[in-house]
């Protein structure tokens, strides 16, 4: 079994248990905190989220300036975001079995993320 395939049904079951209505309540007041745990998690992955965003953009902002090519605009976005995946709170005390796919992770997650990015109605600019 993968790790993403083991740390998915731990966290599958966890969720279940969480939202099941029979055992919720029992889980509760067991550790109140549980559900404060999931929320946790979410503000994590959230501030991760807006740091690369934050990426996307400021190379956005660099291309308009210096006259980048899309391709150049995601080697220069790739590192900065691998960073931010490397110190997140998903990464720690993990080690990487396999650097190259680790590498084409990172940049298909920067490209994706501008594609998203991209798919937002221009309204919503700030």
């Amino acid at each position: 079994m993968s790790f993403l395939s083991k740390i998915g049904k731990g966290v599958a079951a966890g969720i279940t248990l969480l939202n099941n209505p029979n055992l919720g309540p029992l889980v509760a007041s067991v550790n109140p905190h549980a559900g404060e745990v999931l929320t946790g998690v979410t503000g994590v992955v959230n501030n991760e989220v807006e740091q690369i965003g934050g990426i996307i953009v400021m190379v956005e902002s660099i291309k308009n300036s210096v006259n980048l090519t899309a391709a150049q605009q995601l080697e220069a976005a790739t590192p900065l975001v691998m960073q931010v995946i490397k110190q997140s709170s998903l990464m720690t005390g993990k080690k990487i079995a396999d650097p190259a796919k680790f590498d084409a992770a990172c940049k298909g997650i920067t490209s994706n993320f501008a594609d998203l990015l991209n798919s937002l109605h221009e309204d919503g600019a700030k």
